[in-house]
């Protein structure tokens, strides 16, 4: 925590600045977080750990991570079946940022499907699972919390050559398996009908025959499955 000082023989400053901290408080709670999120967002991190968080650490020799098959970039399972992309880069990168040294034994578990991942974290099969979107209510009625960002793509509209961006919209193909997908398409067009696929590479040739006008993605995806 980071505190105010006053001068010794200033107890008269020191009790109207707490006494403005109380109104600023009371009238506008969001207040001080989003100063923080302005200002501090890319460096909010502790450069040490409480006790609690390095007790949990020294009872904790392993930890399970959950992630959705067939997402490349973001996580996949390689032909040895081990997993890989971004997740398992970013995930080593942050054990090996900690202010100190966790030898942790990391597994990895993949799903088809994201209902079954976040089943199995519901279950405690899995100790984190990646990647999850959303609102705070949206983890909150699945009863899991989020930790923040660790990558915000954008999202494609992908849709054939010449075709009207209206007409397009109008039949999107979703991944069944793919909530990220889906939810995102009903945000953003929640008038249009969807066409069930099984993957992202069968929401493009869904595009390509034409029976359905368009699909989400986020643009790495599309890059990688085009």
């Amino acid at each position: 925590p980071y505190y105010l000082a006053v001068a010794s023989g200033r107890g008269d400053l020191l009790s109207t600045l707490n006494n403005v901290q109380s109104i600023m408080n009371s009238q506008d709670r969001a207040f001080i977080d989003e100063l923080q999120v302005r200002y501090a967002a890319d460096s909010a991190a502790s450069a040490y750990l409480t006790p609690a968080e390095t007790e949990w650490i020294a009872s904790h020799s392993s930890l399970t991570v959950g992630y959705l098959n067939n997402y490349l970039p973001f996580c996949d399972a390689d032909k040895n079946g081990n997993a890989t992309g971004f997740m398992v880069d970013v995930l080593a990168a942050m054990i090996d940022s900690l202010p100190l040294s966790w030898d942790v034994d990391m597994s990895y578990c993949g799903f088809d499907d994201q209902k079954d991942l976040f089943e199995a974290l519901k279950a405690g099969e899995v100790d984190v699972a990646f990647p999850v979107g959303g609102e705070t209510w949206y983890a909150e009625a699945n009863g899991f919390l989020r930790s923040s960002p660790v990558v915000s793509p954008s999202m494609d509209l992908v849709y054939r050559e010449g075709a009207e961006f209206e007409d397009a919209a109008a039949t999107i193909a979703v991944n069944r398996h793919n909530l990220l997908q889906r939810n995102y398409a009903l945000m953003n067009f929640p008038a249009a009908s969807f066409v069930e696929c099984d993957s992202i590479e069968d929401c493009l040739d869904a595009v390509r025959s034409g029976r359905a006008g368009s699909t989400i993605s986020p643009i790495p995806t599309t890059g990688a499955s085009a």
